[in-house]
């Protein structure tokens, strides 16, 4: 077997380890030259396998036997595109993954909250599995954890709608959808294409499956009636579907229409905002659809604390308390981020625009902020939704925005990066972006 990786990211670094170890002949392909990858990739790499830019690429896919797609590569990639003129096998990292898996796969995906709930699920599942690997789109390549796994190997793994796109028989025991709201609009002409490669996680499961949906979610209804597997619901609001419910001060699960049982208690929570507490339901739902007893659920979500770049208390300078939520890309975590706070609010929004409309949070804006602030690529779209109707300020950079707000900003405000758009105008990612805004907030408190 022949194969050729295109992307030497970390899904197809993953991807390449796994071949190699399959005792395919390995070509890797990039768009990078070989000393512009990372030193880890270099290293794989090394004399094993052959290394192709793409430019110089096309000609060597007339002797490969399939061609594995790291996910959010463009389909016009001219690799791509020459491959399905040869008519070559091409499939994704996640399929490749799927196809040499043994074991059980718990699989999230949503618009947003899936790092936090998969974060979750997985720290719930070591509590009482010996066996559980965390991959996809957090930690490593669901490739690279396939490596050495077994029948009793448990899979969490995070996946975002690139690596949905083009499965094909991948499928996960128990998927989990939190919700659909816009996103990757400069990757996808319609909301409907968005949600259609969301909605594969479902795709071939089965009545023996397990699915978990958030149940009023108004992106997810329509798909509700395709999913075949077992549907256990969670929802902040009153329902009564089998599945996660609030009851007074705590969190139940319904298992069927007579039985249900406590599963915890929201003030337990060290995650804040309605949002968390959703994606903690879902994922307590998931946690006893795979076994786990209810008391290890409760201990593992009580102990569970904030990711990084999630609604991240960062310090409090002048009596102003700073968050950084450089993770929110969406209006619709922007909405969620503001739903944690009553007023007073200074909002920082901007970075490189992915399509957004930022009319959608006027409501909010409106009834919680005391001014956004304007930064970035963005900048100026992001003032023309808000000017006239609040108080905008303009900075070309977010650390111009930051500076000022530690000078400015006043006791009882909450400033908040909580941007809307992605980071690639200044940063390398957003974690990037959310430690830069601590390191700056950090350093003018001193």
């Amino acid at each position: 077997m022949r194969a050729a990786i295109l992307g030497m990211g970390l899904s197809g670094l993953g991807a390449l380890k796994l071949s190699l170890l399959k005792g395919y002949e390995t070509i890797a392909i990039d768009k990078k030259k070989f000393s512009e990858l990372s030193k880890e990739a270099r290293k794989a790499i090394g004399k094993k396998a052959q290394f192709f830019e793409e430019s110089k690429s096309l000609k060597i896919l007339e002797d490969v036997d399939i061609l594995i797609v790291s996910p959010g590569i463009s389909k016009d990639n001219k690799v791509i595109k020459k491959a399905k003129q040869l008519k070559k096998k091409i499939i994704s990292e996640i399929e490749f993954g799927y196809l040499q898996c043994k074991g059980k796969i718990v699989a999230i995906t949503g618009s947003n909250g899936k790092t936090t709930t998969t974060s979750m699920v997985y720290s719930i599942f070591k509590s009482h599995f010996k066996d559980v690997r965390l991959g996809g789109n957090i930690g490593i390549s669901f490739s690279e954890t396939v490596i050495d796994s077994n029948e009793n190997t448990i899979f969490v793994l995070e996946l975002s709608s690139f690596q949905l796109e083009d499965i094909e028989t991948f499928k996960p025991n128990t998927a989990v959808l939190l919700n659909l709201t816009p996103d990757h609009q400069d990757r996808y002409e319609r909301f409907e294409d968005y949600c259609k490669a969301k909605i594969n996680i479902f795709r071939n499961q089965t009545r023996f499956d397990f699915a978990v949906i958030n149940r009023f979610d108004d992106g997810i209804k329509r798909y509700e009636p395709f999913i075949k597997a077992k549907k256990f619901f969670f929802s902040s609001a009153p329902h009564k579907c089998k599945g996660a419910f609030i009851k007074g001060s705590a969190v139940f699960l319904r298992k069927n229409s007579k039985e249900t049982e406590e599963l915890f208690e929201i003030k337990a929570l060290k995650v804040k905002g309605p949002h968390n507490l959703e994606n903690a339901m879902a994922a307590a739902v998931a946690s006893y659809l795979n076994g786990v007893p209810s008391e290890k659920i409760r201990e593992s979500l009580k102990t569970f604390s904030p990711l990084p770049h999630r609604l991240e208390y960062v310090a409090t300078i002048n009596g102003a308390d700073f968050y950084n939520d450089s993770k929110a890309t969406n209006t619709d975590s922007v909405k969620k981020a503001l739903l944690s706070f009553e007023k007073n609010v200074t909002l920082l929004l901007g970075g490189k625009d992915k399509g957004a409309n930022f009319k959608e949070l006027e409501e909010e804006v409106l009834k919680r902020c005391k001014k956004v602030i304007c930064f970035g690529a963005a900048r100026n779209k992001v003032q023309k939704t808000f000017e006239g109707k609040i108080k905008t300020e303009c900075f070309k950079t977010l650390k111009e925005a930051v500076q000022n707000q530690i000078k400015t900003a006043e006791k009882g405000d909450i400033v908040l990066l909580s941007p809307a758009c992605a980071s690639f105008d200044e940063f390398n990612n957003f974690e990037d972006r959310g430690e830069k805004f601590k390191e700056w907030i950090l350093k003018g408190r001193k």
